[in-house]
């Protein structure tokens, strides 16, 4: 029997971690937004990618409307792939394994923002007092 935390036992990180897990349908979202933005575009089609393809469709080129027709599906695939990719680092509770080319992409997007956060980041020297700790909660069984 799963117990459902009440809002007095639930922690920050248990509301984030709830709060984010409604994100983790970012993806169907995004494939949502994108189709809306698809029949948008070929029904204005004064710009941009439905532009070229309805003009190249008027000259007769075909093979120009099935390269564009191609690289709308590449964009909302490659938007898809990431989203996928980056949600086992943002929801780890979500199970999904992280493998270690994973790991390495991470690593590799994430060096100079790391190195750039060592450089600005307060040192703390010895003589410092510890940071503060929050103090113990009394167990409410034991009373």
């Amino acid at each position: 029997m799963d117990h459902e935390p009440t809002s007095v036992e639930m922690t920050p990180k248990d509301a984030a971690k709830s709060a984010a897990s409604k994100l983790f349908d970012l993806r169907i979202m995004i494939g949502a937004s994108w189709t809306a933005l698809m029949i948008a575009e070929l029904i204005g089609e004064k710009s941009g990618l439905s532009r070229f393809i309805s003009q190249q469709a008027r000259y007769q080129h075909y093979e120009m409307v099935y390269a564009g027709i191609i690289l709308i599906g590449l964009i909302g695939l490659v938007t898809d792939q990431a989203l996928q990719f980056f949600s086992r680092f943002l929801f780890p509770w979500q199970g999904k394994p992280v493998d270690g080319f994973s790991r390495g992409v991470m690593a590799t997007l994430t060096y100079v923002p790391r190195k750039i956060y060592g450089m600005v980041r307060p040192r703390r020297s010895p003589s410092d007092p510890p940071p503060h700790q929050p103090p113990e909660v009394a167990d409410a069984s034991a009373i």
